[in-house]
């Protein structure tokens, strides 16, 4: 094809060199087209481009990409420990784990409380253990249990909830009221934000 081509431009050469300003004439229309052609198509997809590089400069308020990033991970951390992340449910392993553990313990009134709808079915999933163990729970949304898994009031009894809950499920709990005596009547279990 090559060849053929050149062949081709070697028969009409002494045509176009006869004619030189009318072969620069169509040259540079076609080039004119060409350019215009190329410059509608690629005119709305810079102008895009422009619009949005404006937009996120506006957003960044001439911050540096490593600002940005920083204020971003703050606005994280923030919305982690106000609201938190989901809580995984116990599996039905931990579950009945839970539930053999704590029916050999003296049963008293308990309650167990999540911080907020991303702690719930965790919480739901603690209230079954205990129910099927015989203990009377409650179950409750509550206010201000902060971070984290927690049991209370005292040192007895919530305790040795936080011990047996630790060493049936992978849940790490902490302890409220460790100082104040054991309270014979009423003991929780708390299910705050998740800030992980």
């Amino acid at each position: 094809m090559e060849l053929g081509f050149i062949k081709t431009l070697q028969q009409e050469w002494p045509t176009l060199s006869a004619a030189p300003w009318s072969v620069a004439i169509v040259a540079i229309i076609c080039l004119s087209v060409g350019f215009g052609i190329a410059r509608l198509y690629y005119g709305g997809t810079l102008l895009t481009l422009r619009e949005r590089l404006q937009l996120y400069q506006d957003r960044l308020q001439g911050a540096s990409p490593d600002e940005a990033k920083a204020k971003i991970d703050a606005l994280q951390r923030t919305i982690d420990l106000t609201i938190g992340t989901r809580w995984e449910p116990l599996t039905n392993n931990e579950i009945i784990s839970l539930s053999a553990k704590v029916s050999a313990l003296e049963k008293r009134r308990l309650r167990v409380m999540y911080g907020n709808q991303l702690g719930k079915e965790l919480a739901e999933c603690i209230f079954d253990a205990f129910f099927k163990a015989g203990w009377p729970v409650d179950f409750t949304e509550g206010g201000g249990l902060g971070v984290g898994i927690s049991t209370g009031r005292g040192n007895g009894m919530a305790n040795t909830l936080k011990q047996v809950i630790e060493a049936t499920t992978k849940l790490k709990v902490g302890l409220v009221g460790a100082d104040e005596p054991d309270n014979p009547d009423f003991v929780f279990v708390g299910v705050g934000i998740n800030s992980n």
